[in-house]
């Protein structure tokens, strides 16, 4: 069985030829998927099982699932995955299709799946955690904690990590030629490392020597890499590996048990099979391998519906977060902004069509597509997971937030 690496524990040669296979067949595919991926812009939460709606819509479930259904089916999607928690209770969580095509396991809201960019919001809390404790400031610049190479552009630039974390720091994102696949899986002398990377500082040697695309603080330009830095900041100032920090600072605090970095080589339990779509036929085939690594703060967690609904559900009320931290987080950044939304520190904040406040991300991935919306006043979020690329997202969760608004 593959999907989930280019190897797998206990069958190494027979997964390698099957890899090879995999690369071979849908390489042209991986090809379409990249450029569409390119394409997109992309209180206490121990209780979550799931509650009935308000009394008088018990249709709302009915509607829920149909919406649900519609995505899956319009996208040719394998597997689906949606959570809605009002007022830190589940009011609906269903999993739809399929997790494992081959081995015909359901979607479960517990199945973990690519989240793509929305793991740049896990990212800002775990940065803002770091902030309360004392243990760095996100007016300092990257230079402040890390020895940078005198000839690379970070060392002279006064960027912050306030700038970096809301996409104005001039950080370059993603170019051809930058890492895809796992090639990195191999050693010097030919042997199977574990990841990629050894750390994100290590991982910086990817951009860290490209000139900025614009003067910090000037200009909005959507950046990984800049997560990436970001990453590389909190590990040297937590004295840990980036997961391990965002476990004790964000997973287990909110009991995210099954939410992790995206590994190849591990077994993760609930993990779902990642798939690719012909942009033309539809067909699916399985992703190929995706190192994650160097990207984690920016696009390489795990998560399911269920956790991260309960992760942002953490986001509306003081508890996790103070409300002087929460207040920065959902402050519009000078220059951050982009079509009809602005931008905090990793989240988005725009408008419903009644003029009411949300907040909101996407994540688009190899092999899977992600959504979250958040309704701050009437503590209303809605999670959508994917396990293949589609162009679904705000129109489909807003449509499933009408449902469930409070009375």
């Amino acid at each position: 069985m593959v999907g989930h690496g280019c190897y797998r524990s206990g069958m190494l040669n027979r997964t390698a030829v099957r890899v090879l296979c995999l690369l071979a067949s849908f390489c042209l595919l991986a090809a379409f998927q990249s450029a569409s991926l390119a394409a997109a812009p992309l209180e206490n939460l121990a209780a979550r099982s799931a509650v009935a709606p308000t009394q008088g819509r018990e249709d709302a479930l009915e509607t829920a699932r149909s919406i649900a259904e519609e995505v899956l089916r319009h996208n040719n999607l394998p597997g689906l995955s949606v959570t809605v928690v009002r007022r830190g209770q589940e009011v609906f969580s269903q999993g739809f299709g399929s997790s494992d095509l081959e081995q015909d396991v359901p979607v479960t809201p517990q199945t973990l799946f690519r989240i793509g960019s929305l793991s740049k919001l896990v990212t800002v809390a775990a940065m803002a955690r770091l902030k309360e404790q004392g243990k760095l400031d996100w007016d300092a610049s990257p230079r402040d904690y890390l020895q940078l190479a005198d000839e690379s552009p970070l060392a002279h630039s006064p960027m912050t990590l306030r700038q970096l974390a809301s996409h104005t720091a001039g950080v370059r994102h993603y170019l051809p030629g930058d890492p895809q696949g796992c090639g990195s899986f191999v050693g010097p002398q030919g042997g199977i490392r574990l990841q990629g990377w050894d750390d994100l500082e290590a991982a910086l040697d990817l951009f860290a020597d490209d000139d900025l695309v614009h003067p910090p603080g000037e200009a909005y330009h959507y950046s990984t890499f800049g997560y990436t830095l970001l990453g590389a900041v909190m590990e040297k100032v937590a004295g840990q590996s980036f997961e391990a920090l965002i476990r004790q600072q964000v997973f287990d605090p909110l009991d995210m048990e099954g939410s992790t970095t995206d590994r190849n080589i591990p077994l993760i339990e609930k993990r779902s099979e990642f798939y690719i779509l012909h942009p033309e036929t539809g067909q699916i085939g399985n992703a190929p391998c995706n190192d994650s690594s160097y990207k984690w703060p920016g696009g390489g967690l795990l998560s399911s519906t269920s956790e991260f609904a309960a992760f942002a559900s953490a986001h509306l009320g003081e508890g996790f977060l103070q409300s002087s931290t929460l207040e920065e987080i959902f402050t519009p950044q000078p220059k951050a902004s982009d079509r009809d939304y602005q931008v905090g520190l990793g989240w988005r904040i725009g408008k419903d069509g009644q003029g009411r406040t949300i907040y909101h991300h996407g994540g688009a991935i190899m092999g899977g597509r992600a959504f979250v919306l958040a309704y701050p006043q009437e503590r209303l979020v809605v999670v959508l997971f994917a396990n293949a690329f589609a162009r679904f997202g705000r129109p489909e969760a807003l449509r499933l937030a009408q449902l469930f608004m409070p009375q």
